[in-house]
């Protein structure tokens, strides 16, 4: 058990004296006070008072290590004189309460934006001297954007005292929309105090930040810890609940480092879901990975222990990122288990829960995670990684939706889409979309090239070599298009999407929607692709002559429930999945270069994509002449 503290903002309802006696009582090591004017206001309180609380402290055993300050980082460089001589004076009072409680340092809160005169500041002003150290706080997003990161690791460097508290929420927050892990990895170096922020929903959602920090503890580094919880209820039971929790949850994130020694694989991103039915950019191939996966006993037992859910009967499903199992409890109970493999990214698949809750807390129909004893969404013993979901009824559609299957999915994802709107990281740039408007033609030109080399020095064709040799003629030609497709794009909307909208992740019974599964992490891209891919699904256009007004009933239910998304990405939704089918050599590739377990499957994908493909080719002008009739006519009313 690693010694992890509380931030004294976790609970109300204590004066200090109390929130000594109740720590002390709860076995909680150590405190972090909030000592400005919003808290227990440190700065105006009689040193005689403090040295009691002192006392107090040492006879409880649980020292107070640090104290907050309302201040920002920002007053003391910028205003006008009178106010930066008012703030270095607040700095000192509060660093002298600190000196007579025992506490070892300050922290200033960072919430300004780092721009301008504040920017330059940090290069040449000073930091007033202390009698204990001085951390900041990195709040305002824009920290972790390189002017600032440079900025800062300049005043650090020439601050032997300063250090950084590092937020989980707060960084977790930041780097999603400023460029992930890579961005703030380098500041953990002069990480003096870390808090794990659970705001109530958690702490899964922030393994990336917290596994760095817990990187460096496993490697010697001395950060201290505690738990800042500012949920609604923050009364002292609620609190030591959090508490408890959030300890455990560190205890495994460390134990994870400490065991591996070195830092985790980075393998291409290709991101394990939600329970699903394999869709079909996730049809397998096979792993490179020579690691075998643990016996299913391994599983059971954690079942038992972690769940308690004994006896469980292990049935394999389809999935190949994950390893996925319906298991039947000995009291008849039917859960899902998604068990990762070795090189599966654990911090993509704690974003990938957090945006299936999000769906779920907007009224979207979807599997809820079994948390394990430790309050956990994945459980991680040794080797094994896993996690259990609630069984959902319903099933897929394979032979393409029928006009009410069409109407709901369309509604469903427009239901999505408005809850993504308004998510943090649906305001970052995309550079997944940037990649994808600027294809490597002829990467995929020397492809086609490559495959059908191959194919011409096989001694025998079997059917599909024919099939194959025919329809790569025909993609190489449609290549030729894709300039003239690409330039006629309007600007697009990008924002967090579901990530994998198809057929094959929509549960049904009947006509109604049961579950949505697979969603992804939260990552921007086109709006326009994702409600192309489903309305245009290559299912519905070879399955229905009158794919044109089945892909219209999706899209006008889309914009029942989302009726913001522009006009212009709706009527360019085919044009965007046409784009989409055009690029892609998936199946045939597959085929030839890298075989897949179900390899079968994967040549009739590639078939009927690219039947699809030249179907929308030929009927691009009426598909689009309808959309945009669809997209200009007045919305209705939200169901």
């Amino acid at each position: 058990m690693t010694t992890v503290g509380l931030y004294s903002i976790s609970v109300r309802g204590l004066d200090v004296p109390s929130l000594l006696a109740w720590a002390a009582r709860e076995q909680i090591p150590l405190l972090h006070l909030r000592g400005g004017p919003r808290g227990f206001d440190l700065a105006r309180r009689a040193p005689a008072l403090l040295a009691t609380w002192r006392q107090r402290a040492d006879d409880a055993g649980v020292p107070i290590t640090g104290i907050t300050a309302d201040l920002d980082l920002a007053d003391l460089f910028t205003g006008p004189p009178r106010a930066r001589a008012a703030a270095r004076a607040e700095l000192g009072r509060l660093a002298e309460a600190a000196t007579v409680l025992g506490a070892g340092w300050v922290r200033l809160l960072t919430r300004r934006e780092p721009a301008g005169t504040y920017l330059h500041a940090l290069y040449d002003q000073p930091v007033p001297g202390l009698p204990v150290g001085l951390l900041v706080e990195p709040h305002h997003p824009a920290w972790l954007q390189p002017a600032a990161r440079t900025a800062l690791a300049a005043l650090l460097a020439r601050t032997p005292r300063l250090r950084l508290l590092a937020d989980t929420a707060q960084l977790t927050t930041a780097s999603a929309r400023h460029g992930g892990d890579g961005v703030f990895a380098p500041l953990l170096d002069d990480v003096g105090v870390l808090h794990l922020s659970d705001d109530g929903i958690g702490l899964d959602g922030h393994r990336r930040v917290a596994a760095h920090v817990a990187a460096r503890v496993a490697a010697g580094r001395r950060i201290e810890v505690a738990v800042e919880w500012t949920g609604t209820d923050r009364s002292p039971a609620a609190c030591l609940h959090r508490y408890r929790a959030a300890r455990a949850w560190w205890d495994r994130v460390l134990h994870q480092q400490a065991a591996e020694q070195a830092p985790p694989p980075n393998p291409a991103r290709v991101v394990g879901r939600s329970p699903a039915v394999m869709t079909e950019k996730e049809q397998p191939t096979m792993p490179t990975s020579t690691t075998e996966p643990p016996a299913t006993a391994q599983i059971t037992d954690l079942l038992a222990d972690a769940y308690g859910l004994a006896g469980a009967r292990l049935t394999r499903l389809d999935g190949q990122v994950a390893i996925n199992y319906r298991a039947t409890t000995a009291d008849g109970r039917v859960v899902f288990v998604k068990h990762y493999q070795p090189t599966a990214d654990l911090a993509a698949e704690d974003d990938v829960i957090t945006q299936t809750r999000l769906a779920g807390r907007h009224g979207v129909p979807v599997a809820t995670v079994i948390t394990n004893n430790y309050g956990e969404a994945i459980t991680r013993h040794a080797s094994t990684a896993l996690s259990v979901w609630q069984w959902m009824p319903g099933h897929t559609i394979d032979s393409g939706l029928t006009p009410a299957q069409q109407a709901a999915a369309g509604r469903m994802l427009g239901r999505i889409h408005a809850a993504f709107a308004s998510h943090t990281a649906s305001s970052h740039p995309s550079p997944k979309a940037s990649k994808w408007l600027n294809p490597d033609l002829a990467k995929r030109e020397a492809t086609i090239s490559r495959l059908l080399d191959t194919i011409n020095e096989r001694a025998e064709h079997d059917a599909f070599d024919r099939q194959a040799a025919a329809t790569l003629a025909e993609r190489r030609t449609q290549l030729g298009r894709l300039p003239e497709l690409l330039a006629g794009l309007p600007p697009l909307h990008t924002q967090v999407l579901h990530g994998d909208y198809s057929p094959k992740n929509i549960l049904f019974d009947g006509d109604d929607i049961t579950a949505v599964v697979d969603f992804g992490p939260a990552e921007p891209y086109l709006a326009a692709f994702e409600l192309g891919r489903i309305a245009f699904d290559p299912r519905s256009i070879v399955h229905s002559p009158d794919w044109i007004a089945s892909g219209l009933t999706l899209v006008t239910a889309y914009r029942e429930t989302n009726p913001h998304l522009p006009a212009a990405d709706i009527t360019a939704c085919a044009h965007v999945a046409l784009i989409q089918l055009t690029v892609s050599l998936y199946g045939v590739k597959e085929h030839y270069l890298a075989p897949g377990l179900d390899q079968d499957d994967l040549d009739q994908f590639w078939l009927l994509r690219h039947h699809a493909a030249t179907a929308l080719f030929d009927r691009m002008a009426e598909a689009e002449a309808a959309l945009a009739q669809v997209a200009h006519t007045s919305n209705p009313p939200s169901r």
